[in-house]
């Protein structure tokens, strides 16, 4: 959660019900009034209709919108790869595009976000569910990178070795599936 200077609050997904957001933020779950998504998996989105019921914008790529089936509506916002947009007064948000893969290997559009405080003037980066970050940023602020591992699949190496070999493997065919690389283009960037 990034709190602005009037305590208007914005999240980054929604895979937690909104009761233990709730919980978590002392009651105080009115504050969120947006939240964005970062790609379509349950445990990033399985409470975005709560969100939404409650009052809270959402932003998510069209592709991630098509995979949820979410109908058009007001408190939903579709926003698009390298396009800034400004939430209120208080932030304005750069989506890029990060690797992630479906559980099948299809390629599953994943944003990290870069967020511009225009209170604080701090530049903060977000990102989650990424082999790696393709794109290079200058002077941030504060760095968030959400991850988990599965502990079935750390478990099953025998040694450093084979894990080595199969992140390695991962990495190469998350390269095929997205060999563009953006880092001169998000430099020019204001934010």
């Amino acid at each position: 959660m990034f709190q602005d200077h009037k305590g208007m609050m914005l999240a980054v997904d929604c895979g937690i019900s909104v009761k233990e957001v709730n919980r978590g933020m002392d009651y105080k779950l009115s504050s969120v009034k947006h939240c964005l998504i970062t790609h379509a998996h349950g445990d990033h989105t399985k409470y975005i209709n709560d969100f939404v019921q409650r009052g809270i914008h959402v932003y998510m790529s069209q592709d991630t919108k098509n995979a949820l089936n979410i109908c058009d509506g007001y408190y939903i916002h579709t926003v698009k790869d390298r396009e800034q947009f400004q939430i209120g007064d208080s932030f304005i948000v750069l989506p890029f595009n990060v690797p992630h893969c479906n559980s099948d290997g299809s390629p599953c559009e994943n944003y990290g976000f870069l967020i511009y405080s225009t209170a604080d003037h701090e530049k903060i980066f977000f990102a989650t569910d990424c082999q790696f970050i393709p794109q290079k940023f200058r002077r941030l602020d504060r760095i968030f990178i959400e991850c988990n591992y599965r502990a079935d699949e750390i478990n099953e190496f025998s040694d450093i070795e084979d894990m080595n070999m199969y992140v390695e493997k991962r990495r190469l065919i998350i390269r095929a599936l997205h060999t563009r690389d953006f880092s001169r283009e998000l430099n020019a960037y204001t934010i």
